[in-house]
């Protein structure tokens, strides 16, 4: 049983290692598509055996690693059509062949993503996808520093496999979107709860950061994805995005205070700390200077004064 933080950075840490092992090349293995479900099996025991959610940056760093190594085995162990389901993890693959509509990748309960036909460029395209429970111990839950949210759904992606590579779709423009449908319960507990007591759905996906001679990290990311309220219901979140990549909802559990207010409200506290710094230095100068305000309760005054200033 994984009972720290500690414990479960290292876990993920031996898996990866040896996800790269065997994906480079320097280890053998007779049969991958095994492989590969071992592999989803031990990482689907670490979360669900993990008491405690990482630290925001070991969690962008450890995810980003774990993220990233599924997507590499399952393009280069599965074949085309294969499904592999355990309690917190589903991969499933399947080939496609020139489309003429959307296609599905995976849908678990009423969680899905839907592909765009534009997006199937070759003639014959492998889809790969994963539906990740609950990635909440693993992953940040911070869009950014100026708002609270809360990872509220589980983690969707797909990738596009042209032979034994990722389809280079970065050139794609996409007259449909990528529709990515999430099962998230927005009803109200009473009449008088509002929004911003409930949260705010924010459709967004994970970013991977560094490589190249920097460590790999990530962050949520909204760029390229919207909420689509029409097609939303009290119960279903559906989002729309340009990319593929991993898909979530984030729900926002606080007032969202804009860039020019944080602004404001920094240069406020800093003429506030000013005044009171200038203030508490002449207090200090006058009690020390003036002879006749020399006693024991000004030393008192003179002592709380300079407390006040070094706790500024």
């Amino acid at each position: 049983y994984i009972t720290d933080q500690l414990e479960t950075e290292v876990a993920i840490e031996v898996v990866t290692s040896v996800v790269d092992i065997v994906l480079n090349g320097d280890a053998a293995v007779n049969d991958k598509t095994q492989f590969a479900d071992t592999v989803i099996s031990v990482t689907n025991s670490i979360l669900q055996q993990s008491s405690e959610r990482l630290p925001e940056e070991g969690a962008a760093v450890s995810g980003s690693e774990l993220l990233r190594d599924l997507d590499q085995l399952a393009i280069q162990c599965v074949d085309g059509n294969t499904n592999i389901e355990t309690r917190n993890i589903q991969l499933t693959t399947q080939t496609v062949v020139s489309p003429s509509e959307y296609v599905t990748g995976i849908a678990v309960e009423r969680n899905s993503i839907e592909l765009p036909a534009q997006l199937f460029q070759f003639p014959e395209t492998t889809v790969v996808s994963y539906y990740f429970r609950n990635l909440s111990g693993i992953l940040p839950s911070s869009l950014d520093e100026n708002t609270n949210n809360v990872l509220a759904t589980p983690v969707i992606s797909s990738a596009l496999v042209c032979g034994d590579v990722p389809c280079d779709t970065s050139t794609v423009v996409l007259s449909s979107p990528v529709r990515i449908t999430f099962e998230l319960d927005m009803r109200k507990d009473d009449e008088d709860e509002d929004e911003d007591d409930r949260g705010r759905a924010v459709c967004v996906f994970w970013e991977f950061t560094g490589g190249e001679g920097t460590p790999l990290s990530g962050e949520w990311s909204t760029r390229g994805c919207r909420l689509n309220e029409e097609n939303s219901t009290d119960t279903v979140t559906v989002c729309e995005c340009t990319h593929l990549t991993h898909f979530a909802i984030l729900l926002s559990t606080g007032v969202e205070v804009d860039s020019e207010h944080v602004f404001a409200l920094k240069i406020i506290g800093y003429i506030g700390v000013s005044i009171s710094l200038i203030a508490l230095s002449l207090t200090v100068l006058i009690l020390v200077c003036l002879r006749s305000l020399w006693g024991l309760r000004n030393y008192v005054h003179v002592n709380l004064c300079i407390s006040l200033m070094i706790s500024l």
